[in-house]
């Protein structure tokens, strides 16, 4: 973790890194194709720097895309994802059959990167848990709540048959990944950049 932090701080005076929370649960996903056109004019140039843009769009999502919803029947399924599977199609398939937010805004967001020629990760976060680092936010906001609710009722509660199981993640190895991704766009770390629907 040192070590990469080590390399991201020599590419800083060269690299502008912009954060912004996406709209992965917002109805209106049509907005995106103007938020990245927008981020992609908006970053500012130094002297130093040719007129191209090496512009590398990555998205944060969730992994309900994928799940099925055992408890309330709208879909049901059995399956387990690797690294090989086409995970694209996958989502397209599942959003004509049932449109859910989330996944209408990562499919348009690929859309738009295809458009404007622009490589797109997204990132699917399982729940997250542990404690952060940071100055912000130290706590995710599920198994917290799940263990509170526990706490207070002397049991740890499930709905039905327990069927409605989520995956989850550490922070410290979410956190890993990030900087995974980041560095191989930089060029820093060997290994190609997972980009969606490419080509």
């Amino acid at each position: 973790m040192i070590q990469a932090s080590v390399s991201l701080q020599h590419y800083l005076p060269q690299v502008h890194i912009e954060t912004n929370r996406p709209p992965s649960h917002n109805p209106h996903s049509d907005r995106l194709p103007h938020r990245l056109r927008q981020s992609s004019h908006s970053r500012p140039r130094r002297p130093q720097e040719n007129t191209g843009s090496n512009l590398h769009y990555i998205h944060i999502s969730g992994t309900s895309n994928l799940g099925d919803q055992p408890i309330t029947g709208r879909y049901s399924e059995s399956k387990t994802f690797s690294d090989n599977d086409d995970v694209y199609s996958y989502l397209k398939m599942r959003e004509e059959k049932q449109p859910y937010a989330q996944r209408t805004t990562d499919l348009i967001t690929v859309e738009t990167g295809k458009t404007m020629n622009v490589p797109t990760t997204i990132i699917m976060n399982p729940l997250i848990y542990g404690v952060g680092l940071g100055p912000y936010n130290k706590l995710s906001v599920q198994i917290p709540a799940v263990i509170r609710c526990g706490l207070k009722n002397k049991v740890v509660e499930v709905i039905g048959e327990g069927k409605g199981v989520w995956d989850y993640v550490h922070l410290a190895d979410l956190t890993k990944l990030y900087l995974t991704v980041l560095l191989r766009v930089l060029g820093e770390q060997g290994g190609d950049v997972p980009m969606v629907n490419r080509a």
